[in-house]
């Protein structure tokens, strides 16, 4: 284990979990419903990592009167069977657990909900590796990584930047842990690219889920 690192934060979608059937199913669900046109794949794959709220009005074209019902029938199709279409990537559950072994402390930081990352992480067997399980909270305005992160920390005062990494797959992840002031490590097995994670901050980038360990036993 690493002397100077103790804590390991993980996001999850295109990190933890493959779980884009599940989102394109939702957002296209959404947009039909409420009957908006429906984007080719690869704008439906630009909103998977970044707020919801900001692909609504970014990318999808909804009218920002309207984000809120979105947003509204979004998560109910997700908790009813958008969060059940996902996979964890092969090779995490050794991560993870040799991680557990060595003596790290490790958290999840998302900007999906909180009980939907805790029902997905139940389902593929992850959450029981996890000291701290925190998510997006649209009451209290915490949707964005650097928020959840400002969250996940109040929570766990025993935790110091100077001793935290993130584990991402986009440069929101990226630069959401630049914001907050915690390293960032990249994976390239997700929905992001080495160029633009460099780019936004983060210290190194890993290609398969093995890596992650491999790279915090050489730190």
């Amino acid at each position: 284990m690493n002397q100077k690192i103790k804590n390991i934060v993980f996001d999850v979608d295109g990190t933890l979990l493959f779980t884009s059937p599940g989102i394109y199913y939702c957002l296209e669900f959404t947009l039909k419903k409420m009957g908006l046109p429906v984007p080719p794949e690869p704008v439906l794959r630009k909103c998977v990592g970044p707020p919801l709220t900001d692909s609504f009005k970014k990318r999808l074209g909804v009218p920002l009167d309207r984000v809120d019902e979105a947003m509204h029938i979004y998560r109910a199709e997700y908790v009813r069977k958008g969060e059940f279409m996902c996979e964890p990537y092969d090779g995490l559950d050794v991560t993870l657990k040799g991680l557990k072994e060595e003596g790290y402390s490790l958290f999840v930081a998302s900007s999906k909900t909180e009980t939907s990352c805790q029902a997905m992480l139940e389902k593929v067997g992850f959450a029981k590796y996890f000291d701290d399980i925190c998510g997006a909270d649209f009451s209290k305005n915490i949707e964005k990584k650097i928020e959840v992160l400002t969250e996940l920390f109040r929570r766990n005062p025993s935790m110091k930047k100077e001793e935290s990494y993130l584990v991402g797959d986009t440069y929101f992840d990226a630069e959401g842990a630049t914001a907050f002031g915690i390293d960032c490590l990249g994976v390239l097995y997700g929905f992001g690219e080495k160029k633009t994670l460099i780019e936004y901050g983060c210290r190194a980038v890993v290609e398969k889920p093995a890596d992650i360990k491999l790279y915090f036993d050489n730190l």
